[in-house]
Formats: C-alpha cells, sequence, structure tokens
C-alpha cells in the first residue's frame, strides 16, 4: 500500500487534509481505509489527520520518479467539485 497526503482548498478551513492511497490486488479498501484511520488516531492530532480518504489504482510520478503532489492536489479539486463538495 502507498499513501500520498495533500491539501485540498476549503472555504472555512483552508485546506483539508486529503490522503489518497493504493491498495495491493488482495487487499480491501475498506479495511485498509479502517486500518490507515486507527493508525491516524493513535499517532496523529485530530486536526492532522486526513478529512478524505480516496483509493487510486496508482499515485502519479513526475518524471523523475517521484510522487507528482500537483497532479494529486488537482485530483482532489476535481473530486471535491464533481461530488459537489465545493
Amino acid at each position: 500500500m502507498d499513501v500520498a497526503v495533500v491539501g485540498r482548498p476549503d472555504e472555512t478551513w483552508g485546506e483539508i487534509v486529503t490522503a489518497f492511497i493504493t491498495t495491493g490486488r488482495d487487499s480491501d479498501a475498506s479495511r485498509t481505509f479502517d486500518a490507515l484511520e486507527e493508525l491516524c488516531q493513535a499517532q496523529l492530532a485530530p486536526y492532522k489527520r486526513p478529512a478524505v480518504m480516496s483509493v487510486l489504482p496508482a499515485l502519479p510520478l513526475n518524471p523523475v520518479g517521484k510522487i507528482d503532489k500537483l497532479e494529486l492536489r488537482s485530483i482532489a479539486i476535481e473530486t471535491q467539485l464533481s461530488r459537489g463538495l465545493g
């Protein structure tokens, strides 16, 4: 499982923590969300926990092979608008 976290713009808070995860072939997304939520509750202050979690088949990479956080932020904004959350 891979996880990347970005800030998604929000009118009230400025930004909302958004996590993108990839699950393995045999992994159940709901179990993955539960495990990540449990880990975050044990390790992070409430304001640092992801407010939104989404599953992607793969994390976008830039030409150097690092996670493309600008692309993830764009995906977060598009998802927010398509769900009517903005």
